[in-house]
């Protein structure tokens, strides 16, 4: 969390961050993952994160995507939460929501105004409303 993650690469180097954000495709967390040209990739080490893996996909809090880690976020297929749809619109839903998440954790306050299709601003600016 506010102390920093450290995170090693596979050529030893570490890297610091605030939040570490998996957003690996299905099966990453599975040892011997059958890859193009016979590779073979090897299971992430979520466990030595303080993580579990069920099933290939990190339980997280669907509403902010946070693992039981603390700054250790999950979305698209590296997640699972109850009624999970694995469809490439959910993992957009989720970064959104996550995104969101790390910023208040990140920021505390008030946020930026968002642009949606519903906003007032962004309706007057198209020229929709007056």
């Amino acid at each position: 969390g506010a102390q920093g993650l450290a995170v090693t690469t596979s050529g030893d180097e570490e890297l610091r961050s605030k939040v570490v954000i998996i957003a690996a495709g299905g099966g990453a967390f599975r040892a011997g993952v059958a890859a193009p040209d016979n590779f073979a990739l090897e299971a992430m080490p979520v466990q030595s994160w303080g993580l579990s893996a069920v099933d290939g996909a990190i339980p997280v809090d669907s509403a902010t995507f946070v693992t039981s880690a603390p700054g250790i976020f999950a979305i698209g297929d590296a997640c699972d939460y109850p009624g999970k749809v694995r469809l490439i619109v959910s993992g957009c839903h989720e970064a959104a929501l996550m995104a969101q998440a790390v910023r208040k954790m990140l920021r505390p306050g008030p946020r930026a105004p968002l642009y949606a299709s519903t906003s007032p601003i962004l309706r007057r600016r198209l020229g929709i409303e007056k």
